[in-house]
C-alpha cells in the first residue's frame, strides 16, 4: 500500500497493491469492474474487444479523463474516476487528466435543466491552474506511497485542452476531424432530449460540446494513442459521441473504448461528496477543505458505507479489505475500517504533511492528547483546522479561531461572555446562551488546553478568576485551546504577548 513506512502509520496499512496479484491486463480490468470501481464498457457488449485490445499490448495502453474547472477545486465525487485512472496506471498504462480549459468556457449540459453560469476568463484560467496543481500532486502522492515495492507505474499527464482549442478555427473544427459526426446522433442523447422538452431549451454551445469533448479525445489519439477515456455516468452521451467520432475519423476502423464509473453515493442513495450546499461539499483542495475536515469526515463514515469505500477509494485487495471489515465487525469501537479510509485518502491527497496534521489535531481534539497540543507550531496553526469562521451542522464538528489582544487580569467567563456579546449568538460560541456559557462553565464541561478549567464543586470566586500567561497560553504557537462541548472548540490566537 505505501512504498516506505511515513510517520509510523499502523502495521494495518500494508505495501502491497491491486497490481500485486499478478495476472493479464484484462483480467486485473476484469477485477476492477468487479469491485465496483469500474461499472461498464462501452460500446455496450464489447468487453470482449476491450479484452483483446488490452492484452494485445507489448507495454501499457493510454486511459484518460477530463475534468471542466468549474470551480477551483475538484470535490469528492471527482475522486472515483481519478483513482479509477490511477489504478490503471499502477497496472503500467498511461493516465492522461485533461483539464477542460476550453470545454470550461462552453458547459457541459449532461444533467443540467438549463445553461450554466458563464465563467469569467479569468475565473476559468485561475481554476484551470488550480485544479492542474491538484491533478499533478495527487499523481505524485500516488507514485510515491501507493504503488508497490519494485513496481513501474505508467506515466501520468496532466494537460489542458485550451492548449490544443486555441489555435483552432471553426473552419477547421467542423470539416477537419469531426466532419463524420451526424446530427441524428447528437439529437439521440439523453441530455439533449430532456433539454429540448424542458422550458428553458438549449443554447447552440451546449448542443455542440460532446463534440469539443470528442475532438479532445482525437487530439490525444493521434497525440498519445490514447484510445480509453473514463467517465462518470453523466458521461456516457459524450464519451459515446467520442466513439462515434474516432471510428469515423480519417483514421477509418478505429475502435475505442469508454470505461464509466458509478455515481458515488450512500448506502440510503443520498449523494456523497457534491451538495447543493456549498458548505457541506467535501473538496479536494486543503484551502477549501482542510486534511483534518477531510479525515473527520471520512473517519464518520457510517458502518454501511465503509466497505464500498474501502473497495473504491483504497489500493487494498479485496481480501485486505474483508479481513479488516471482519475485524471491524468484531471491535466496531476502534473504528479500523474507519481510519484505514481515512488515512489512505488523505495520504493520497496531501501526502505526508497533511495526514499528520489531520491525525495531529485529531489526537488532540478527540483523543485529549496533552503532549501533542503542547507541541504545536504556528505551522500547526497556519493548517486551518479550526477555520476563521464557525462551521455547524450535524454532528460535525463546531469550530472556531480568533485573533485576539491579551489582557491581564480577565477570567475565561468574562473572554466567553465578551465574545458572545460580541458576535450577537452568531460566531465564536455558535448559537450558546449566556446562561449556557454559565452553566457549561459552573458545571466543570469546559476545559482550556485540554486542563478541565474549573469543577462543579468549586465557588463563584474561583470561576471568575484571572487567567495567566503561564497556564493560558501554549508556549509553541502563542494560543488556547477552550473546548465548550463534545464537538465544540474555539482556537484563540494572542497577540501582544
Amino acid at each position: 500500500y505505501f512504498q516506505r513506512p511515513i510517520i509510523n502509520l499502523p502495521g494495518r496499512l500494508c505495501r502491497r497493491c491491486l497490481s500485486a496479484g499478478g495476472g493479464s491486463a484484462a483480467e486485473s480490468v476484469r477485477a476492477l469492474l468487479d469491485r465496483g470501481c469500474f461499472q461498464a464498457v462501452l460500446p455496450l457488449k464489447s468487453e470482449k474487444y476491450f479484452n483483446e485490445y488490452l492484452n494485445s499490448a507489448s507495454g501499457g495502453r493510454y486511459f484518460y479523463c477530463g475534468f471542466d474547472p468549474t470551480a477551483n477545486s475538484l470535490h469528492l465525487g471527482n475522486l472515483l474516476a481519478i483513482v479509477g485512472l490511477l489504478r490503471l496506471r499502477s497496472l503500467g498504462h498511461g493516465a492522461i487528466f485533461v483539464v477542460g480549459g476550453a470545454t470550461a468556457r462552453i458547459g457541459d449540459p449532461s444533467g443540467r435543466m438549463s445553461d450554466r453560469v458563464r465563467l469569467a476568463e479569468r475565473d476559468v484560467e485561475e481554476n484551470s491552474a488550480s485544479i492542474g496543481r491538484q491533478l499533478a500532486g495527487i499523481a505524485d502522492n500516488h507514485g510515491k506511497y501507493f504503488c508497490c515495492d519494485g513496481a513501474r507505474p505508467g506515466e501520468a499527464v496532466v494537460l489542458n485542452n485550451q492548449s490544443w482549442h486555441a489555435n483552432l478555427s471553426a473552419t477547421e473544427f467542423l470539416s477537419g476531424q469531426l466532419s463524420g459526426a451526424r446530427l441524428h446522433d447528437l439529437l439521440g442523447k439523453h441530455s439533449v432530449q430532456t433539454r429540448l422538452n424542458s422550458k428553458h431549451g438549449m443554447s447552440v454551445k451546449e448542443f455542440l460540446y460532446p463534440l469539443f469533448q470528442a475532438y479532445d479525445w482525437l487530439h490525444l489519439y493521434k497525440t498519445y494513442g490514447c484510445l480509453v477515456q473514463i467517465g462518470g455516468n453523466d458521461q456516457t452521451g459524450n464519451i459515446d459521441t467520442g466513439l462515434t467520432c474516432l471510428r469515423r475519423s480519417e483514421q477509418s476502423g478505429v475502435l475505442a473504448f469508454g470505461l464509466t464509473v458509478p455515481l458515488l453515493t450512500t448506502s440510503d442513495g443520498q449523494k456523497l461528496g457534491k451538495s447543493d450546499q456549498l458548505a457541506d461539499t467535501v473538496w479536494l483542495s486543503s484551502e477549501r477543505t482542510s486534511p483534518f475536515a477531510l479525515y473527520q469526515r471520512l473517519r464518520n463514515t457510517p458502518d454501511a458505507d465503509v466497505g464500498r469505500l474501502l473497495r473504491l477509494f483504497t489500493f487494498l485487495s479485496d481480501r485486505q479489505v474483508a479481513e479488516l471489515c471482519e475485524r471491524h465487525a468484531a471491535a466496531p469501537e476502534r473504528y479500523e475500517a474507519q481510519t484505514t479510509l481515512a488515512d489512505g485518502v488523505t495520504l493520497l491527497l496531501h501526502g505526508e504533511a497533511g495526514l499528520a496534521a489531520a491525525r495531529k489535531w485529531t489526537s488532540i481534539l478527540f483523543g485529549e492528547d496533552s503532549a501533542a497540543l503542547a507541541s504545536l507550531t504556528p505551522a500547526d496553526l497556519a493548517a486551518g483546522v479550526l477555520s476563521e469562521s464557525p462551521s455547524r451542522g450535524g454532528d460535525r464538528l463546531s469550530s472556531c479561531r480568533r485573533r485576539l489582544a491579551w489582557r491581564d487580569g480577565v477570567s475565561l467567563r468574562q473572554l466567553l461572555l465578551s465574545l458572545l456579546a460580541e458576535d450577537g449568538g452568531n460566531g465564536s460560541l455558535g448559537q450558546m446562551t449566556p446562561d449556557q456559557v454559565n452553566q457549561a462553565l459552573s458545571a466543570g464541561r469546559v476545559t482550556l488546553n485540554l486542563r478541565r478549567h474549573t469543577s462543579a464543586a468549586e465557588s463563584k470566586a474561583a470561576l471568575d478568576a484571572p487567567l495567566s500567561r503561564d497556564s493560558c497560553v501554549l508556549p509553541g504557537c502563542g494560543a488556547s485551546l477552550i473546548k465548550l462541548s463534545k464537538r465544540r472548540f474555539l482556537l484563540i490566537e494572542w497577540d501582544n504577548l
